[in-house]
């Protein structure tokens, strides 16, 4: 198991190197290709404002709006294919991180967000938080920004600053709005 989510309805989501499962409580259901899996390997979940599931593969997104499973890729405006990261913004923003950088879908578009074009890669880990800062872990640390919707200020962290390693696959901020890297 890759990633684990638990949408507002209460069903268990899981991302797994075989395909997406699905528990609802009683039973499982299973999606692949043939139900529209753009790939087998699903190493990111995330539920949106209008309780959609976006997938992140290996070979590009999908997304589950209750019914059917809808792919995208580079043709739709994406340029991350290997998808390891999915976070949603307060301002309803998804945010796409992979080997080769970040996109952002927002208003129905994808794209680089500005000033963030060659900025990251090797994006692992996303958290938006609610004051608005978006926090990326990377194969080359933990980087910051505080405006990433229009001229983003950076902040890098890494070993040199007290990380243990460099290689950042999680983040997750609590209630006290501590940051906990792994």
């Amino acid at each position: 198991v890759r990633a684990v989510l638990q949408d507002k309805v209460g069903s268990i989501w899981l991302g797994t190197r075989s395909g997406l499962v699905r528990h609802d409580g009683s039973r499982f259901d299973c999606f692949g290709l043939s139900e529209g899996l753009v790939d087998l390997q699903v190493n990111a979940l995330v539920e949106d404002r209008d309780g959609d599931l976006w997938i992140g593969t290996q070979r590009g997104l999908s997304r589950w709006d209750g019914r059917v499973l809808h792919g995208y890729g580079r043709g739709d405006g994406l340029s991350v294919d290997g998808i390891d990261a999915l976070a949603m913004d307060a301002d309803g923003r998804l945010w796409i991180g992979g080997r080769e950088g970040v996109n952002c879908r927002y208003q129905g578009r994808f794209g680089a967000p500005h000033g963030m074009q060659g900025q990251l890669a090797g994006v692992r880990a996303i958290t938006c938080c609610d004051d608005g800062q978006v926090w990326f872990g990377t194969e080359h640390g933990l980087r910051q920004t505080q405006r990433p919707h229009s001229h983003p200020d950076w902040a890098h962290i890494s070993t040199r600053d007290g990380l243990v390693n460099n290689q950042i696959r999680s983040i997750v901020q609590d209630s006290a709005a501590n940051f906990w890297v792994g």
